[in-house]
């Protein structure tokens, strides 16, 4: 699953308010607004989840005070309250908050603003998640031609909305869509200039190598390394991730032996970001390292970096989290590996209860550990 994102709010015009009474208000609420805002923005980064829906919560109400409560300047802070009830898996509320400030955007401002974009583009990625991906599309499509008409969406904006579409579309099971909109975000005017060309050329090559599109695979996947190499200190992070995509390419291509190869390099820049302490910001560094320890088949110290991820993850978010749930599914994949079908049964069944907490029944998270499920004998 994606993490969503916080955006800083960016104050609109005060439509409804004189240049005096906006100031007035401004300089009253800034110090507690300012301060809920930061709060939230602080626990969301930390994973510190005790406060962080209460303090987003705050910063609305403090918002509609400054503002009013129908002003097109508390769309930002509506936002930011769907984004962490997303993080906490409230998704319907989630939801009812984006559409809020869709509408409050939509009243005070016309439904043809491009700034509804900022409300459209995050719902569409909600939609993605929850496996509505007609109404997905459909919602980024809307955001995708107020954006153009109103010109003023940049380069990475524009990449990154089409790199949605392309989520979008791949998960529909329509890959040849999905090459093109990252082709697309590609070629936009000034893309090769920014670190943001790695991550949609790796992308790209991965999409290209479910198609089994080996050629354009292999090379986009080898500038993507290329350009990272380049781009960033030796032995950064974003190395060892194109080189841990290197690695699966050739594992998918039937090149086991350049598979261990670029793994073994993949890891041994990870390992340097691994270290005794399990926090909440650690869970990216180990989820690497355990894929890196999967793709050389050290599959009891993958064992070991996703018993630590779920042990962090069920502190931060709860035991009935989906994030809980793809970190079962990991367990259940290494437990195989290791031979303990018991053990990969047992976190199976529990992921699978989890996911039907919160998604449809026909959900793909939820077909694929039901298919996986099943694939096991019965004790």
């Amino acid at each position: 699953m994606t993490r969503p994102a916080l955006t800083l709010p960016v104050f609109l015009v005060a439509l409804a308010l004189t240049p005096a009474l906006h100031a007035e208000r401004l300089m009253d609420s800034m110090d507690a607004l300012t301060s809920a805002w930061s709060a939230t923005q602080t626990q969301w980064t930390r994973g510190d989840f005790k406060d962080l829906l209460p303090n987003a919560q705050k910063a609305v109400q403090l918002a509609q005070d400054r503002f009013g409560p129908l002003h097109p300047s508390v769309v930002p802070y509506f936002n930011n309250l769907a984004v962490v009830d997303e993080t906490l898996a409230l998704y319907p509320e989630a939801e009812s908050n984006f559409r809020w400030g869709l509408a409050l955007g939509e009243k005070a401002l016309g439904p043809n603003d491009p700034s509804l974009a900022d409300s459209l583009v995050p719902l569409a990625r909600l939609l993605d998640q929850l496996g509505r991906f007609e109404e997905a599309g459909l919602t980024l499509q809307r955001a995708l031609a107020l954006q153009k008409a109103g010109g003023e969406k940049s380069a990475p904006e524009e990449a990154q909305a089409l790199e949605l579409a392309a989520d979008i579309q791949a998960h529909q099971g329509s890959l040849d869509p999905a090459v093109e909109d990252l082709k697309q975000a590609l070629a936009l005017p000034g893309i090769s200039s920014l670190p943001l060309e790695a991550g949609l050329l790796t992308h790209l090559g991965k999409l290209e190598s479910a198609q089994k599109d080996w050629k354009d695979a292999e090379t986009h996947l080898q500038k993507a390394l290329a350009l990272n190499q380049k781009n960033n200190v030796p032995g950064s992070i974003t190395i060892a991730d194109s080189l841990q995509a290197l690695a699966d390419f050739y594992q998918l291509s039937g090149d086991p032996v350049k598979a261990r190869d670029f793994a073994a390099k993949a890891l041994d820049l990870d390992l340097h970001f691994i270290g005794p302490e399990d926090t909440y910001a650690n869970i990216p560094y180990h989820q690497r390292g355990a894929e890196a320890y999967g793709a050389l088949g050290r599959w009891k110290d993958a064992q070991g970096l996703y018993q630590r991820i779920l042990a962090i993850k069920t502190q931060v978010y709860g035991p009935l989290h989906p994030e809980v749930a793809l970190t079962l599914e990991n367990l259940a994949d290494t437990s195989l590996k290791l031979g303990e079908e018991d053990a990969a049964r047992k976190d199976l069944g529990q992921a699978l209860l989890i996911l039907r907490k919160y998604f449809a029944p026909d959900h793909p998270l939820i077909r694929d550990a039901q298919k996986r499920l099943s694939s096991l004998t019965q004790p």
